[in-house]
């Protein structure tokens, strides 16, 4: 059986990832062996095997991803991209490397982007934009593919930027999710319709949008699960909580629980505005347990099947989210298709055995892809030695490639 070094966060992190990481575990047992090293460990060369991989798992989050970005960064790998935009993670790592992160964050963003990017961090820094609008022009993601050899991603939609933007191969795997074949019954709470909203909610969640619809349908009622991730939004949870809206803040919740209140939801909020590049196993979950969802038509979220989920646009969420929750105040039942659609999706293109079968795929590519990225790093060197020389203009990428190609 062949081992994997697979770094990831892993169970009990409240995140998504380490669920993902037990499913992907599950599908490939029997043919591959995952040696699991924590976020934690990351650093720690005597965790791996170097069997195969390794494979770092890449998110947003510096609480789960930190220590797998620094390691990814020093051992050469895969990397999981389950988050094409991740300022946040650089951001927030650099503030706990250095005193004078700004100066870091400004010479990293020039480092990767040139002058332009120098520029958007300076603007940054100064409140001049926001860090969703830097991250629309300069994701982040190629300085955790910096010293990588192949990427993977869950968004088929991001495939060819990806490969575009690191110089290197790149694959889409599906995002495992199991579906069991029979669910308990719904039990549908009071007069409806109840909303439902779960998973580490920031500003780009929609959760202030959900506000604004309870102080407007005084019938809606809202449940949260999960992680308000801002005081902004805490504080005006907290503030109509006291003006007698109702919401009922669940916090963290276990798997089962939080499957029997996405069953039993008259409508699940999962919203992304904007969207960080993700595949969402937080919309799988969704679909998988029958419930019923409304996304922003925007990245992946925008090629989900019309006949399985709801979709607003971003510059009219608000109208049209009060559409529907009208609709299902007027009838619970009116999308119940939907229901039905989004676990058949889920079953056919995300299931573990379908997994199983595009990672054997992948494996067996793999030898070429890390081939290639191993001459993409050479070239790298090469680049700067001459850069330190004072003649990095004089000879192209192209040219350095080849000579990398030719030394390998």
């Amino acid at each position: 059986m062949i081992t994997v070094d697979w770094v990831s966060p892993l169970r009990p992190d409240t995140t998504d990832i380490a669920e993902y990481t037990v499913r992907v575990e599950k599908a490939l047992s029997g043919c591959f062996s995952l040696n699991l090293i924590t976020n934690e460990n990351a650093g720690d060369l005597g965790t791996y095997r170097f069997d195969a991989g390794p494979f770092y798992n890449i998110g947003n989050d510096v609480r789960f991803h930190g220590g797998i970005l620094s390691a990814c960064q020093k051992i050469s790998g895969i990397v999981i991209a389950h988050d094409f935009r991740i300022q946040n993670l650089l951001i927030a790592r650099l503030k706990a490397e250095h005193d004078d992160w700004e100066s870091a964050y400004q010479a990293l963003m020039e480092q990767h982007y040139g002058r332009e990017g120098e520029a958007a961090a300076r603007h940054f820094i100064a409140g001049k934009t926001s860090l969703a609008q830097v991250s629309e022009t300069f994701p982040g993601i190629e300085v955790a593919a910096a010293n990588a050899l192949c990427v993977i991603t869950h968004n088929s939609g991001l495939v060819e930027e990806l490969a575009n933007r690191t110089g290197l191969y790149c694959f889409a795997l599906p995002l495992p999710f199991p579906v069991c074949e029979y669910l308990p019954e719904r039990q549908e709470a009071g007069e409806g319709p109840n909303l439902l909203i779960f998973g580490y909610l920031g500003e780009n969640r929609g959760l202030d949008v959900v506000c604004e619809l309870l102080r407007e349908y005084p019938h809606i009622r809202l449940h949260i699960a999960g992680q308000i991730g801002t005081p902004r939004l805490r504080d005006m949870v907290e503030a109509m909580k006291a003006a007698g809206h109702s919401i009922v803040d669940h916090g963290f919740v276990t798997e089962s629980e939080l499957d029997r209140l996405v069953r039993d939801s008259d409508l699940v909020v999962n919203l992304r505005n904007p969207s960080m590049g993700e595949v969402s196993g937080s919309q799988l979950r969704i679909f998988a347990q029958g419930g019923l969802s409304v996304v922003c038509a925007t990245g992946w979220y925008a090629s989900l099947p019309d006949e399985a989920v709801l979709k607003v646009r971003p510059e009219r969420m608000k109208q049209e989210l009060g559409a529907i929750v009208e609709r299902l105040r007027q009838d619970r039942r009116a999308f119940d298709a939907m229901r039905h659609a989004g676990r058949q999706f889920v079953a056919t293109t995300h299931g573990l055995d379908h997994f199983a079968t595009c990672f054997r795929a992948l494996y067996e590519a793999l030898p070429e892809a890390l081939s290639h990225g191993r001459r993409v790093l050479l070239a790298k060197h090469m680049a700067k030695t001459y850069e330190r020389a004072g003649a990095g203009d004089a000879i192209s990428s192209e040219t350095l490639f080849h000579k990398a190609s030719l030394l390998l």
